[in-house]
């Protein structure tokens, strides 16, 4: 690890290690200080040395400023500057705030590209959109009669979900509530599968947008595991919440531009119930299930790995004699 600070390349004092406990995980953290006598640049160039080869693919690295004196930053523990991962590993900092339009465009980004990618929040999302295209008759589905009356459902329900993830995603990054992460990605996986019953089971349309809300709190959880690593700054942070909304409900707009007009156009074929809305729908539990499986497992294994290291402790501390 090395820095560059206008030409000059400072020592590097190293301090104690402790642990950074993020919502993505527990890392080692390397307290260190630069020895630099000169004026405070604007920029620093950092270069991070380790080796990442297959072995290491996961190695993440996360570069946090404690101190800033230019842009007021003291004792911080949660804005993170840069993540280094495979591939390049140089990076320049920046030592003075950016402007609020340039962190606004960039969580957009952030917003708009985890929706693409982030696929539970694509399988809940196509949970809800098979259905859309339909309407309650007589205990049965039947086509929805025009596509204002489609087009109204889908915009109820996305409505709903956006506000509900606003409310989870701004408590997290505001610090108000912060579940576990394991925890919310196995809940969410669940979402998944309960939202594709509903399709099945046919409950009744003034049980879905109560569900969508109740089930949207969770993806919020999950948006703000994603910004966290981002990093959020303090000044910005108003800036940063509302570029990443903004992001999702883009990526949610294209999702369903793409998916919606499908499927309005085959609500009307014998077999769209069948095979798109039910056979679709088991198709997403079967996923949807395996994640959570995934997810439940890891969660135990972290309670059982805490709890064994509790044990440890006390048996350390029982001991006649100090063993650790």
């Amino acid at each position: 690890m090395s820095f560059d600070l206008n030409g000059a390349t400072p020592m590097i004092l190293f301090d104690e290690v402790t642990r950074f406990d993020g919502g993505i995980g527990t890392f080692m953290q390397l307290n260190f200080t630069l020895d630099y006598k000169g004026a405070v640049p604007d920029q620093i160039a950092m270069t991070y040395d380790s080796q990442f080869d297959g072995s290491l693919e996961n190695h993440r690295a996360m570069v946090l400023l404690r101190s800033n004196v230019k842009t007021g930053l003291e004792n911080n523990e949660a804005h993170i500057s840069h993540i280094f991962a495979p591939g390049p590993n140089q990076v320049t900092l920046s030592l003075t705030s950016p402007p609020a339009g340039q962190v606004f465009a960039l969580f957009v980004k952030h917003g708009l590209v985890h929706i693409l990618i982030g696929f539970d929040h694509v399988a809940f999302l196509l949970a809800l959109l098979l259905p859309s295209v339909l309407v309650v008759q007589a205990g049965r589905w039947a086509p929805a009669a025009t596509l204002g009356q489609a087009g109204w459902t889908i915009l109820k329900i996305a409505t709903v979900f956006t506000l509900a993830h606003s409310i989870t995603l701004s408590a997290a990054a505001l610090g108000i509530i912060v579940p576990p992460a394991q925890m919310i990605e196995a809940l969410i996986a669940l979402s998944t599968v309960a939202a594709a019953l509903v399709n099945i089971t046919l409950v009744r349309p003034t049980a879905t947008l109560p569900m969508v809300f109740a089930l949207g709190l969770l993806h919020g959880f999950g948006f703000s595991y994603v910004m966290e690593p981002l990093g959020i700054a303090r000044a910005t942070l108003l800036h940063s919440l509302l570029g990443f909304n903004i992001g999702v409900e883009l990526g949610q707009i294209a999702i369903i531009a793409v998916v919606f007009p499908l499927l309005f156009v085959l609500r009307r074929q014998g077999w769209y119930v069948a095979a798109v809305l039910k056979g679709g729908s088991v198709l997403l539990i079967l996923i949807a299930t395996w994640w959570f499986g995934e997810r439940a497992l890891g969660l135990v294994q972290s309670a059982m790995a805490a709890g064994k290291a509790w044990r440890s402790i006390r048996t350390c501390s029982n001991a006649p004699f100090p063993r650790c």
